[in-house]
């Protein structure tokens, strides 16, 4: 029988809400997302890899020689104030989430932590932190450094999914 995704946890502040509230009161710009990832992936286990493309991160958890998939979600913030109130606001001047990768992140931390908890029978899942997305520069930085190559042990075979949310929708389920 497999565990629910929350029994057995004395904490459960990694959960998406719970993230998502703490990434958006502390956003990072492009090529400056330094705290987002790495070092979450670290407290859940994962072997990391940092600098690639950049500020990319990536997680990999590795369970057998089976199937690798992929987990793609983008990190930064845009130079704007946010002035809304809540409190989770952003506590960084002039910078904010303003367009949801604070959900994106949120869920792609929430999924790794899920698969170290409940890994797969047999194989591997990649979770790929895309720096600059904002700028459209990160996706060609990372493919510039091949995530398919030996220094990554990738196999040319893995699954990309990409992270995403319609807005309306995720505001209300992350925020519940």
């Amino acid at each position: 029988m497999r565990r629910s995704w929350t029994s057995g946890h004395a904490s459960t502040a990694w959960l998406p809400s719970s993230s998502r509230r703490d990434l958006h009161a502390h956003p990072e710009l492009t090529y400056q997302e330094k705290e987002t990832a790495a070092s979450k992936f670290r407290e859940f286990g994962l072997e990391v890899h940092e600098g690639i493309g950049g500020t990319g991160v990536v997680g990999v958890l590795r369970h057998g020689n089976g199937p690798m998939v992929g987990l793609r979600a983008d990190m930064d913030a845009l130079p704007i104030a946010e002035a809304t109130g809540p409190p989770n606001a952003s506590k960084v001047p002039g910078v904010m989430h303003s367009c949801g990768l604070d959900g994106h992140t949120a869920m792609l931390l929430g999924a790794a932590r899920l698969f170290t908890e409940m890994p797969p029978a047999n194989g591997t899942v990649v979770s790929i932190f895309q720096p600059a997305e904002e700028r459209e520069a990160g996706g060609k930085a990372m493919n510039g450094m091949n995530l398919h190559s030996a220094r990554y042990d990738f196999n040319d075979d893995i699954l990309p999914i990409g992270i995403e949310y319609w807005a309306r929708l995720a505001h209300r389920a992350l925020d519940a």
